[in-house]
């Protein structure tokens, strides 16, 4: 990463917050409040790889669910695992309201431990975005309209079930666990493309 810095930008209006290219994606702009970081961190690469999603199909919560439990993992010198994850997380789509049209979006729900503090909606996240460039650490995926009945069983060995009963039932506060992450950095801003206080006040 430090010899290939990311440069961010605006989207174009043909550009949407679920844009997937071969070295460009869409992330939206509070999912740096919730631990995203660049260089991607390997176990959040897993999920979405695992998964077919990229960030942007993703609410702010789900984001901050996922890192938090990263952190804790960490923290704890667990080794992360996606049959372990899925224990402890479904994924379920999205509906437009009123309409149960589905559009893209999924989030992550949490069914074996309870993440602490996460807000109950931020609003209009899906609109607020921006087009990062270069080298991502990402696999890139089409986004994928899939929910967890098509993953099949999580199929723990039993060293992962020891693991899950150990921090079954734990409540991760994202308070506590998000500022353990790494710092975002090595994110380089293009000249007259974007000022950070334009999406962020």
């Amino acid at each position: 990463m430090k010899d290939s810095p990311l440069l961010v930008r605006l989207p174009l209006s043909h550009e949407r917050i679920n844009t997937s290219t071969t070295n460009q994606i869409a992330v939206p702009v509070d999912h740096f409040d919730c631990g995203f970081r660049f260089p991607v961190l390997m176990e959040a690469v897993a999920v979405f790889d695992h998964y077919g999603v990229v960030p942007g199909q993703l609410p702010p919560n789900s984001i901050a669910a996922i890192y938090s439990f990263i952190s804790y993992l960490r923290s704890e010198r667990v080794c992360f695992s996606i049959k372990l994850f899925r224990e402890c997380f479904s994924v379920r789509s999205i509906p437009d309201s009123g309409t149960k049209i589905f559009r893209g979006h999924l989030y992550f729900g949490c069914r074996g431990l309870k993440v602490d503090n996460l807000a109950n909606k931020i609003p209009n996240w899906s609109e607020r975005y921006l087009i990062f460039e270069g080298q991502l650490g990402l696999l890139l995926v089409h986004p994928q309209v899939r929910d967890e009945a098509a993953f099949g069983s999580s199929g723990l060995d039993d060293l992962e079930k020891d693991i899950f009963d150990f921090f079954k039932g734990e409540r991760l506060d994202i308070v506590h666990y998000l500022p353990l992450l790494p710092t975002l950095e090595d994110v380089h801003v293009e000249d007259n493309k974007y000022q950070p206080t334009e999406l962020l006040c």
